[in-house]
């Protein structure tokens, strides 16, 4: 997070007339090809779809078709401008997430995952563990002024989309 603010200030520090600047700040974008999501049903499937480490951090979320109808606003909205925040207006616990994922999949438990497991996969999977443990609680406020309708507001329906395939 330091990083990406460190990046905004040096964007925007200096003023480039007539040009438009905006700095997209995306959450986790749920799809079925490819990023997170597939190796989360996978893992769910498997009956390793608890909660990871507490459980209590919490995932903002956005449906790929709602990013990409995000993203095309953005475009053409020439009054939208600065930091945007690109996701779905209701996060929710890691917990409540995995649990509402089991659910739709028909998987009645989910095995906790414990830090030092995620350690372990982390170097496996080429990851971060970060991305799973800390907490990310954003709204999308600038888009919401400006008008933007979520096709995907509540992770129920995109659950329920992206499980059917």
């Amino acid at each position: 997070m330091n990083i990406c603010k460190s990046w905004e200030k040096e964007f925007f520090k200096v003023n480039t007339e007539d040009v438009r600047k905006v700095a997209l700040r995306t959450s986790i974008v749920l799809g079925n090809n490819g990023g997170a999501f597939p190796k989360l049903k996978m893992i769910t499937k498997f009956g390793l779809g608890g909660k990871q480490g507490r459980g209590d951090q919490n995932i903002s979320w956005i449906h790929i078709d709602d990013f990409c109808k995000a993203i095309e606003f953005i475009i053409n909205d020439k009054n939208i401008s600065g930091e945007i925040n690109i996701t779905a207006p209701n996060p929710l616990s890691n917990e409540k997430f995995m649990e509402k994922l089991r659910q739709q999949m028909n998987v009645p438990f989910g095995l906790n995952a414990p830090v030092w497991q995620l350690e372990i996969a982390s170097v496996f999977l080429n990851t971060e563990t970060e991305l799973l443990l800390k907490s990310r609680n954003v709204y999308p406020e600038k888009l919401m002024k400006s008008g933007f309708q979520f096709s995907y507001y509540e992770i129920d329906s995109v659950f329920k989309d992206l499980v059917k395939i």
